[in-house]
């Protein structure tokens, strides 16, 4: 019994290292992929935003006016103390060029901090039912309705305040200074960042399905590693579209419906 507890712990090990080697030449494929349309999703979630905005832009318009506001202060509190470390290294290492890397780079750390706020903390409620509602569009109603439990008086702000858990806005801090630091390393910290920035926001974008469809911690991570180069490519359009300053929070409405309907996808294939 011993021996063949040996032999399957011995086999999946192997496996594992062979997943784990072979997975950059995975997702280097996924990424160069011409058959694979993940980065268009952000742009189908606009048209299908707008196309359907008797659904969509009620929930819009009710965050749009206090956190619209709130999403220009943050963002331009974050530029005017990121920004003149980004020049000055930006400079250093590339010259004039170095200018306009580092007003690129400044947005794209800001939106990445606002959307790590707002995401996960200020709209998230609102976002789930944009998602949930493009995907009962999608005929995927069987996903979504034994998947929440749905309330009948909407939830007080009181009780969203008391969902907040301190470890993960520790853990949230922590991942946004670690991103802005790492990204004042020219090129190789820059690039980093990048993908890094990217990566998480397809993986994030998904989570609502994970959540919606029960799957565990462990089904979760090897989703994402299996799936590395087009959420990637997702998450690198909707990085682009999300830093535009003014519209960004435009883009997180739209490209969260992007993203349900990659789901919806991605759902139906399997």
């Amino acid at each position: 019994m011993s021996t063949a507890l040996h032999i399957d712990w011995q086999n999946a090990v192997q496996q594992r290292i062979i997943m784990e080697i072979s997975r950059p030449f995975i997702v280097a494929t996924q990424i160069f992929s011409l058959t694979d349309q993940s980065y268009l999703y952000p742009f189908k979630g606009f048209y299908f935003f707008w196309s359907n905005y008797d659904q969509f832009l009620p929930i819009f318009l009710s965050v749009i006016i206090p956190y619209g506001l709130l999403h220009c202060y943050v963002y331009t509190i974050l530029f005017g103390a990121i920004f003149p470390l980004n020049l000055i290294i930006n400079a250093l290492m590339y010259g004039p060029l170095g200018i306009h890397i580092a007003i690129v780079t400044t947005f794209q750390q800001c939106s990445s901090v606002n959307n790590q706020i707002f995401k996960n903390y200020l709209i998230k409620g609102k976002l789930n039912k944009v998602f949930d509602t493009t995907l009962c569009l999608n005929g995927l109603d069987r996903v979504v309705i034994p998947g929440k439990l749905k309330r009948l008086v909407p939830q007080t702000i009181v009780a969203q305040v008391m969902d907040i858990n301190p470890i993960s806005i520790t853990i949230t801090v922590t991942k946004i200074l670690y991103s802005i630091i790492i990204a004042t390393i020219p090129i190789i910290g820059t690039l980093a960042f990048h993908y890094n920035n990217s990566l998480n926001i397809g993986k994030q974008s998904q989570q609502r399905m994970m959540q919606l469809t029960r799957q565990r911690p462990r089904q979760i991570v090897y989703k994402g590693k299996d799936a590395e180069g087009e959420l990637f490519k997702f998450g690198m359009v909707c990085v682009w579209l999300e830093s535009i300053p003014v519209l960004g929070i435009l883009f997180m409405f739209t490209d969260h419906v992007g993203a349900a309907l990659l789901a919806s996808d991605l759902y139906n294939k399997c």
